[in-house]
Parts: C-alpha cells; sequence; structure tokens
C-alpha cells in the first residue's frame, strides 16, 4: 500500500506548522521499545514519482540513503526538497543504505544562499530568531530555531555578506521576517540552506550573524576545517 502525504506543506515561506502525519499505526514491539530518527534530509524521485531520501551526514562525511520499504507518493515533493522526516529503521543497516519506514515528514524553509547588496540587506526584516543549534551537512547549513509565533506566516531567508571581514571566515547574514505577527509562542522550526562557498577549501569557518537573543555578541561560529 502506498503511503499518501497529501498534507505536506510546501512554500517558499517558512511555514510553524506541526508535522505532518504519513501514518497513524502504532507500532508494537514486542522486542523492546521503537526507536524513532529525526533527520532533515533531501527528496529524490524515483520513475514511478515516489520518493526516496538522501541523509547528508555532518561535514564532510558522505551521504546515505533511506530507502522507504512502503512508497512514499506526493504529487507535491520536487526532486532536492529538503523535509525534515522521521523514521524508523528497519533490519540491519550497511553502510550507504537503511530501509526504513518514513512516519512524519514536515516541510521547511530551505533554499540556497541570496547574493544581495549591503543596503538591500540592511532594509531587510530583522525580527529575533533564538538559535538552538546550527550543524553543517556537505553544503547545506542547517537550522534549529524557535521564533515567537502566533497565526501568520514567518519567513527566514539567508544572505552573503558582501562585506566580508576575513580571507578564511565566510560570513552570513540571518534575517527573519515575523510579517507583523501577534504576540505568541516560541514555536521550534527547521532551515536548511545551501551555501556552495563552504565547499571551498579556503574558508576555515562560517559566521552567521542574527539577531538573536540568547548570542548577545550577535554572531555564531561553526569551524568548517582545520
Amino acid at each position: 500500500m502506498k503511503l499518501q502525504t497529501n498534507h505536506l506543506i510546501v512554500s517558499s515561506a517558512l511555514f510553524i506548522a506541526g508535522l505532518a502525519m504519513l501514518s497513524s499505526c502504532k507500532e508494537e514491539n514486542s522486542g523492546g521499545p521503537t526507536i524513532f530518527y529525526s533527520d532533515i534530509v533531501t527528496c529524490h524521485l524515483n520513475d514511478d514519482e515516489s520518493v526516496y531520501f538522501e541523509q547528508i551526514l555532518r561535514d564532510d562525511k558522505g551521504s546515505i540513503i533511506l530507502h522507504p520499504d512502503e512508497p512514499v507518493v506526493n504529487d507535491e515533493i520536487q526532486e532536492n526538497q529538503r523535509i525534515l522526516l522521521q523514521y524508523i529503521v528497519n533490519g540491519t543497516p550497511n553502510d550507504s543504505l537503511y530501509n526504513i519506514t518514513a512516519t512524519y515528514i514536515s516541510s521547511i524553509r530551505y533554499d540556497t544562499i541570496a547574493h544581495a547588496p549591503a543596503d538591500s540587506i540592511a532594509s531587510y526584516p530583522n525580527d529575533l530568531v533564538r538559535i538552538n543549534a546550527l550543524w553543517r551537512t556537505g553544503g547545506y547549513i542547517n537550522f534549529d530555531i524557535s521564533l515567537e509565533y502566533y497565526y501568520r506566516t514567518h519567513k527566514l531567508d539567508l544572505f552573503y555578506n558582501p562585506e566580508q571581514t576575513a580571507t578564511d571566515t565566510l560570513d552570513v547574514i540571518l534575517r527573519h521576517d515575523r510579517n507583523d505577527d501577534l504576540q505568541g509562542y516560541w514555536t521550534q522550526a527547521f532551515a536548511s540552506f545551501y551555501i556552495p562557498e563552504v565547499l571551498q577549501p579556503d574558508y576555515k569557518a562560517i559566521r552567521i550573524h542574527a539577531n538573536t537573543p540568547n548570542e548577545p555578541i550577535g554572531y555564531t561560529v561553526i569551524k568548517l576545517r582545520d
């Protein structure tokens, strides 16, 4: 039976929404608790339009394929789309392929870093964002963030800083537009941006500038390589 994922939200904006459920079946495991994994992954389409997933490993450690045992089909999923996937690993995985059961997927904000003039970036909304975690997977920088959300669609963008301050450090600017949303609750969300510059060996670190209450110096640094 093919799993239908008709409730997946696909948009260029960042939606603060619950996870879209793929399957509501309860897992019964007499041998012990079922272990669920959650990762930001890349979607790929088979010839029959079903989806399999690529988990790009941290830093430069390659990737593995997550192959659903039950086909996942959704006309809105695009090739190379980044999503948040929850899944169960079936059987014994090998180094490059895991057979999985996909249990939940959620759309996330994903894009390629934008290049814009400094005056244009300065005019972009710069609302508060809490950065819970940052990590790199190949050419992607992934964000686990919290935004004060009530009901309106928020947007998140990442810009290449045209005023680079160091030859070995890549400066990028994270901007959050809350779209005049009402005061609400801090809500977790995820984003993933492709930054081809991080693959250039001249850069040893990436510095992410953001308007964040939990980092008083105004930026966070990720080491890229020695």
